[in-house]
């Protein structure tokens, strides 16, 4: 295995950058751990927790210098907008604008995982088809950054309570997972097999020997 996970993150969002780094390094540290624990005869000299997590950021173009010193500090490289699709990485989170992947970008890409926040990450429906040629896992983007919607129609809406909004949330792993799982098993893209999933939710076929 190897020693730690390279991301890069193409936009912020609505996170300060202090708190996309902590985010980052948190939520990698996490999946070392948990990959760690399924290979426990592994001796490594280093404590799983401790494991690096490199994090790139596509730098505005009129970036403060002493904002890129304060990133440098804290083990974070910069690489320009233009540059941060085909940085060599594990995974690729683009966060800003949509239609990213497309079938030039796509072929430049050199990462393993797309899964990002911005929407409309694909322009065209094929671009999923082609992440899934090159081997790349991508999340479906309206699966993944579906926490906002959660948030505002659960807590704002609905009423949840906190907890109820916190398991909520925690279940957007499991729904990529069973993405994932799906489009392997049927051979078909992670945007296809979401979709999917998400008519047989909307419209369920009636039980055997209704109607």
């Amino acid at each position: 295995m190897r020693a730690g996970h390279e991301h890069v993150r193409r936009g912020h969002g609505r996170h300060r950058r202090g708190d996309a780094l902590r985010v980052l390094q948190d939520r990698g540290r996490r999946r070392v751990r948990r990959h760690r624990a399924r290979h426990r005869r592994r001796r490594s000299p280093r404590h799983p927790g401790d494991l690096p997590v490199r994090v790139r950021l596509g730098r505005p173009g009129q970036a403060h210098g002493a904002g890129l010193k304060r990133l440098s500090a804290n083990g974070v490289q910069t690489v320009a907008p233009d540059d941060a699709l085909a940085t060599e990485c594990d995974v690729l989170s683009p966060c800003a604008v949509g239609g990213v992947l497309n079938e030039r970008s796509i072929a430049g890409l050199r990462c393993r995982v797309v899964a990002g926040g911005a929407n409309n990450q694909l322009e065209t429906p094929e671009d999923a088809d082609r992440l899934r040629k090159r081997g790349i896992a991508y999340a479906p983007d309206f699966v993944i950054n579906s926490g906002g919607v959660l948030h505002g129609g659960g807590l704002e809406e609905l009423r949840w309570s906190r907890e109820t909004l916190d398991a909520k949330l925690a279940g957007i792993g499991d729904a990529v997972y069973e993405i994932l799982t799906q489009a392997d098993r049927d051979g078909v893209s992670t945007d296809a097999a979401a979709r999917q999933m998400a008519l047989a939710r909307i419209f369920p076929s009636p039980l055997r020997g209704e109607g």
